[in-house]
């Protein structure tokens, strides 16, 4: 938790509660922000709908942070106008992966004119995990080595995204089928009751979450969806919404995490 905190603080100022949240962001934008949803004042729910209304943030990725994560919950947070949550007790590693998730764009598409020093910082990776054959994956253990029969998956990319570390892909892949695995039901409904932005936020999740996965046909179809949302808002042709790849692919994904972690549970656990 400590380390935690200090990757919070080391991202950038830290509000105490809500309002001062909204003062912080007054004068300035920033890359991403981490809205505690449980705070003095003002809780984050309402704080978030403000930054909503304020046409400097309508964009701007809003990750609560909360002990709950029940299906109400993400309801309550997309409504509000998050784009995702990380649950707490907070894992460094996960909070890492999560920021890079959202910075990665942002430092991709970049314009050179940035000096160096101003790009966001993404979590690094050592150079040998990009370079890995079939043979090194098997040698990492027992858990790398069955995650690279998982469908959709590019093993290469998750385990770049995790530090190389296949525990922590583990975690990351139950994680995603608990905070997603709904996922397209929730985005018919949205569509379906004209809630096109929060549709649009969600597909954006989905294209980001994808990608730190390396979950390949997820991220494409993510990105497709999203596009058509945008493309389609002011008609609100829910027909134009290509939502048939989207689902194949995070059903497929969802399917092989649930059979891959549980195999992954009663197998021989990974030592460095």
């Amino acid at each position: 938790l400590a380390r935690s905190n200090a990757l919070v603080e080391h991202a950038g100022p830290v509000a105490d509660d809500g309002l001062h949240a909204l003062e912080r962001c007054r004068d300035k934008r920033y890359d991403v922000i981490l809205m505690d949803m449980q705070m003095p004042r003002m809780d984050g729910l309402t704080a978030t709908r403000m930054l909503r209304d304020n046409n400097n943030f309508t964009d701007t990725p809003i990750l609560a942070m909360t002990a709950n994560s029940t299906l109400n919950d993400r309801k309550e947070c997309l409504a509000a106008g998050m784009n995702d949550f990380i649950t707490k007790p907070i894992i460094p590693e996960l909070l890492e992966m999560k920021l890079a998730e959202y910075l990665t764009e942002k430092v991709i598409h970049a314009p050179e004119s940035i000096e160096a020093e101003s790009t966001p910082t993404v979590m690094p990776v050592s150079e040998p995990i990009l370079q890995l054959s079939a043979r090194q994956i098997s040698a990492l253990g027992t858990l790398a080595a069955r995650l690279v029969n998982v469908p959709g998956v590019e093993l290469v990319q998750s385990l770049k995204s995790c530090a190389g570390k296949p525990e922590l892909l583990e975690r990351a892949l139950q994680l995603f089928v608990t905070q997603h695995g709904d996922a397209g039901e929730r985005l018919k409904t949205l569509l379906a009751t004209g809630e096109w932005k929060d549709a649009e936020r969600l597909a954006h999740t989905l294209k980001g979450s994808g990608a730190s996965l390396g979950a390949i046909a997820l991220t494409s179809a993510a990105q497709h969806v999203e596009s058509a949302i945008k493309l389609n808002t002011s008609t609100r042709r829910i027909d134009a919404i290509p939502m048939e790849a989207l689902v194949a692919a995070l059903l497929e994904l969802t399917r092989a995490i649930e059979g891959t972690t549980s195999a992954l549970v009663s197998g021989p656990a990974y030592h460095e």
